[in-house]
């Protein structure tokens, strides 16, 4: 967004939208206070128990894999998109499978690796929208863009636990589960 509105006035100071955006988004994203006797409840209701126990640790074919089909997507602070992952080939994708097992180990992160930038992408179109785009902060979508290493490793995951939850998840749960439709909800 080049500029903010803020009320009657538009932002452009740099410094100003993020205190705008910032003001704005706090709320979405402030830790959620609860009562934990209601969700200790709840999850005594309704949780499904998932065994892992004979879960796949993600092979290097399996980030080969997510490497291969991943769509092109904006990168993060790294700066590396997918195709660029693609073209690095085995090198690559040995260095992503030994991250994974030493963060699997416990080790802790390199630096950087779970940075992200924040984008907030307009919502709607407005009549003079081809000119200058401007929003209230209220009217943007936040999307963070993570670095491609760390969707790469997440998907290595997902792809092994997909199962586990495809097979113990309920019935009735259809988003977010591997061959389930939304739809049918």
């Amino acid at each position: 967004l080049m500029a903010i509105q803020n009320g009657h006035d538009i932002e452009r100071d740099p410094y100003k939208k993020t205190r705008l955006f910032g003001e704005e988004w706090a709320r979405t994203f402030a830790k959620v206070g609860g009562n934990g006797a209601q969700a200790t409840a709840f999850i005594d209701k309704w949780a499904v128990t998932s065994d892992f126990s004979q879960m796949r640790f993600p092979s290097r074919a399996a980030i080969a894999r997510v490497t291969r089909l991943a769509r092109a997507s904006a990168p993060g602070p790294d700066g590396t998109p997918y195709p660029a992952r693609k073209v690095a080939g085995e090198k690559a994708e040995q260095t992503l499978f030994l991250l994974l097992a030493e963060l699997s180990s416990g080790a802790p992160s390199p630096y950087g690796l779970n940075d992200l930038i924040t984008a907030f992408i307009p919502k709607g179109r407005q009549e003079d929208g081809d000119f200058e785009v401007v929003r209230s902060p209220s009217n943007t979508r936040p999307l963070g863009l993570k670095n491609t290493d760390t969707k790469v490793l997440a998907a290595a995951w997902n792809f092994e636990c997909s199962k586990v939850i495809r097979d113990s998840a309920c019935c009735h749960q259809r988003g977010f589960v591997k061959n389930r439709q939304l739809l049918n909800n």
